[in-house]
């Protein structure tokens, strides 16, 4: 494998296109100063990607870019194209593992309207990356920070590199340093693999235990989403039942509010022809009522005042009738409550008499026993007439007594009469007027 040629557009100094051969061997590019021959380096250091802009003598990607000196336009863009050739080796392979003769990396700079640089990379033609140029390069052990290009005062730091620098060197034209390079990246991705692998235990073990926690919380959704259903289904065919005994009701009332209506219009209508009957009866009697008093005179005829006495007479008895009525109404009453005032004098009179008697009983009993103590206490001496005096004056006393309790008797029967007399003079006056 070898750098067959390179090609530049608007690269730096370069206007336009221009395309350096580069033949097998050693191939030396010569000119003035200021001709543009740092400035194949720097294209080619360009399509390997270098760390800094600086390396290739550049502030920044636009200085890159063909300013167009004194008498040109400036260009908007640049690109350099390197073209390998990619023999087939003794061993059947080739160093670039590319199965083409030829390869094409290719690198352009282009600004935007507002003057931003946008970078491009192709291989063959195709978009591509930088980290694809390095892989590929890298397997023919051609890097941009290698020894394959030898820069201005390296022979020199070369020569005065002590034995283990100058080693290293050597290893990296080797391309031993890209293999213990390569060591250290896998190296290091293995410990953040392992590093992945210790954090992706703990997270399956708390998964686990999640996914235990979630398989239990799964069983109570569908549990509560059967019941749900069953909720929602119940609900569902008591609105549905609710729905069919409304619209049965709904039915029912709008047929009886039709038989209502024509019930209703029926009646109105016999209301109406009755009206139309009773005004032809007002009329009836009102015609017989003229007549009559065409035939009788009206009211100033005798036979009319007699009518009109008449009613007058009729009306008065009705009321008096009425006031009769109450009348009695209220003589019952009293009637009662006399039937109640001459039942408590009959109870009243029989326990005087009641008491009459025992006062009697015992007054005889008292002078028995006085007439016995004065027959005890008089000596007998004193004769039988001593003795006549004292029973005499009890039996003086016994009659006295007895006249008493019985004008108290007369006493009441005579109120009794009295209050009888004067209930039936009341009924009397009042039957009578």
């Amino acid at each position: 494998m070898y750098l067959k040629s390179l090609e530049v557009l608007n690269f730096k100094s370069f206007k336009g296109e221009v395309t350096v051969p580069l033949d097998r061997g050693f191939t030396a590019i010569t000119g003035p100063n200021g001709s543009g021959k740092s400035n194949c380096g720097d294209a080619i250091q360009f399509v390997l990607g270098p760390k800094s802009n600086r390396v290739i003598r550049a502030q920044n990607s636009t200085d890159l870019i063909f300013n167009g000196g004194k008498n040109s336009k400036p260009a908007r863009n640049c690109s350099v194209t390197l073209v390998f050739a990619n023999p087939v080796m003794s061993n059947g392979r080739r160093r670039l593992p590319l199965d083409k003769d030829e390869i094409r990396m290719s690198r352009s700079i282009r600004l935007t309207s507002s003057n931003n640089p946008v970078t491009t990379y192709k291989l063959n033609g195709e978009d591509s990356t930088q980290k694809v140029f390095h892989r590929l390069l890298g397997a023919a052990n051609a890097r941009p920070d290698g020894y394959n290009i030898v820069l201005q005062g390296d022979v020199t730091s070369l020569a005065k590199m002590t034995a283990n620098e100058r080693r290293k060197v050597l290893d990296n034209v080797a391309g031993v340093t890209s293999y213990d390079d390569e060591i250290r990246k896998a190296t290091k991705q293995k410990d953040m693999v392992e590093n992945y692998l210790d954090r992706i235990g703990l997270l399956e073990k708390e998964q686990l235990e999640r996914l235990s926690t979630l398989a239990k919380e799964r069983h109570v959704a569908q549990k509560a989403k059967e019941v749900s259903d069953a909720i929602h289904l119940t609900n569902a065919m008591l609105l549905q039942s609710r729905y069919a005994t409304l619209k049965n009701e709904l039915a029912f009332h709008i047929e009886e509010r039709q038989k209502y209506l024509t019930e209703s219009q029926r009646l109105l209508d016999e209301h109406k022809a009755t009206e139309k009957v009773v005004l032809e009866l007002d009329d009836k009697i009102a015609e017989l009522q003229n007549e009559i008093n065409r035939l009788t005179g009206g009211e100033t005829s005798e036979l009319g005042q007699a009518i009109q006495a008449l009613h007058v007479a009729i009306e008065l008895n009705n009321d008096r009738l009425q006031e009769a009525a109450n009348e009695e109404a209220e003589e019952a009453e009293e009637a009662d409550v006399l039937g109640e005032q001459l039942s408590e004098a009959n109870d009243e009179l029989q326990a005087f008499v009641s008491s009459l008697e025992s006062a009697n009983d015992a007054l005889k009993q008292a002078l028995a026993d006085l007439e016995e103590a004065r027959a005890e206490v008089l000596p007998a001496a004193e004769g039988e007439e001593e003795r006549e005096v004292p029973r005499r004056r009890g039996q003086r006393h016994l009659r006295a007594y007895n006249l008493l309790l019985r004008g108290r008797c007369f006493l009441s029967l005579l109120n009794l009469l009295l209050l009888l007399h004067n209930l039936f003079l009341r009924s009397r006056n009042r039957f009578f007027g």
